[in-house]
């Protein structure tokens, strides 16, 4: 009888190792499947995605054909919605295909334009204002432009549904339709969106508009620049510190060319051009509350007087972590100019300010010239409130836009049935609707939205 040379120990190992082997290639097995389930999954996302794409942008240019020769702003609000619901999915679809070898910026503007310049001109409609022949030929190159996309999309589309055309390379075998001779969908995309090159500026009430881009700060684009030096000297000023004890930051760049300085918890941006206070920032917690809000906002006041921002009023607050912000809104012969607005932070437990925010009124505060408002137009704007409302209260003011224009208006502080309060803007010389907030009393202050 012949004797095995492997011991017990040695079986148990080799039967341990084979048992690894088994387990690892059945490992391997299911996450090849699965990976190749997951890949699956991502390229009929992205051709349905495609599809839809496609789909929307060819429903575009049928609504935006019917658009062009409408004059009824009911009509021409159906169209307007149309092209915004259709705008929504055809920029939903192309976020799912996009990757970052795709640059569709050009696209997506386009997309994002084309619903709001004609709520634009819906607008005009609605106030008896016939369309300008500039209307007209910003409607006419959307409709070159939607037809132009459209043509890309259905060539890529037929492109990939005939296998000329993947999403991926070949060698990730992610394609369904997988040749090595394949155009790559983002190199089609490329040509796509080189077609908007050419792109012309669309400048209208609307916060798309091209101009919105482009804004410059109307408080300080006249005065003198500041240098460094000068900004860092009236930082530490605010700050209340020497000079030597401020630690110079970055300078911000933007719309607003800031200089930045630190010291402890605080950090302060002084605006280039004119050498004034932007922000504080204040990282530091604030105690128990021992002085009241309305006393924090008298601070906040005599403190921005100081500053030189005069004629503010102080309007909502919000109190969070023992700072109360109060908004103050500059006021011009009585009417509160809601645009220059700015933002001040008083701690409830020292009545010190910590934080400060004048970005607003820094990019709006301009001088105006308001018009006179016609001592009749006040109760006739009152006849145009919901019959709902109860007028608790009315004073003139100028309300911003997201389109950057701005509009004189009564604002009329209501209430309904149920006790809930409202501001409503009528339009002064319209008497146009034209904005409702929502007035929200809390525990940490009045809030607007």
């Amino acid at each position: 009888m012949k004797t095995s040379n492997l011991t017990r120990k040695q079986i148990r190992l080799i039967s341990f190792c084979l048992t690894a082997i088994a387990v690892l290639l059945a490992t391997t097995v299911s996450f090849f499947l699965s990976s190749q389930s997951y890949k699956k999954q991502v390229e009929l996302s992205r051709q349905r995605a495609l599809s839809e794409l496609s789909e929307s942008v060819d429903a575009i240019v049928i609504v935006l054909e019917k658009g062009r020769y409408s004059a009824d702003a009911e009509n021409m609000s159906k169209i307007s919605s149309s092209l915004n619901a259709e705008a929504r999915c055809a920029k939903a679809a192309l976020s799912e295909i996009e990757s970052s070898e795709i640059y569709t910026a050009d696209i997506y503007k386009f997309l994002s334009q084309i619903g709001d310049y004609t709520s634009s001109v819906t607008t005009k409609l609605a106030s008896d204002s016939a369309p300008s022949g500039t209307d007209s030929e910003n409607l006419a190159f959307l409709l070159s432009y939607a037809k132009e996309l459209s043509s890309s999309l259905s060539s890529i589309r037929s492109s990939y549904y005939d296998g000329s055309l993947t999403f991926e390379k070949s060698k990730t075998n992610l394609s369904l339709y997988d040749s090595s001779d394949s155009v790559l969908f983002s190199d089609s995309m490329v040509s796509a969106e080189q077609g908007f090159q050419d792109y012309p500026s669309l400048i209208y009430d609307g916060p798309f508009s091209d101009h919105m881009g482009s804004r410059e700060p109307k408080c300080v684009k006249e005065l003198p620049e500041a240098t460094r030096t000068e900004a860092g000297e009236y930082a530490a000023k605010i700050l209340g510190i020497p000079k030597n004890k401020l630690r110079e930051e970055s300078d911000e760049c933007g719309e607003l060319y800031l200089y930045c300085f630190s010291s402890d918890s605080k950090t302060v941006g002084i605006t280039k051009k004119g050498c004034k206070l932007c922000y504080i920032v204040n990282s530091g917690y604030e105690g128990e509350s021992t002085i009241s809000q309305t006393s924090a906002a008298e601070r906040g006041e005599k403190y921005l007087s100081g500053l030189g921002y005069d004629n503010m009023k102080s309007s909502y607050y919000s109190t969070y972590d023992g700072v109360c912000t109060v908004n103050y809104a500059y006021v011009e012969n009585g009417v509160v100019c809601y645009p220059d607005l700015i933002k001040v932070g008083v701690s409830l437990e020292t009545g010190e300010i910590v934080s400060f925010d004048a970005r607003t009124y820094l990019m709006n505060h301009t001088q105006r010239k308001l018009a006179a408002v016609e001592k009749d137009k006040l109760g006739e704007a009152k006849k145009k409130l919901n019959k709902e409302l109860e007028v608790i209260d009315s004073k003139t003011a100028l309300i911003p836009t997201q389109s950057d224009r701005e509009y004189l208006c009564f604002e009329f502080h209501c209430r309904d049935k149920q006790k809930q309060e409202v501001l409503v803007y009528i339009d002064c010389e319209t008497l146009q609707e034209r904005d409702i907030l929502l007035l929200l009393y809390t525990d940490g202050g009045v809030l607007t939205e």
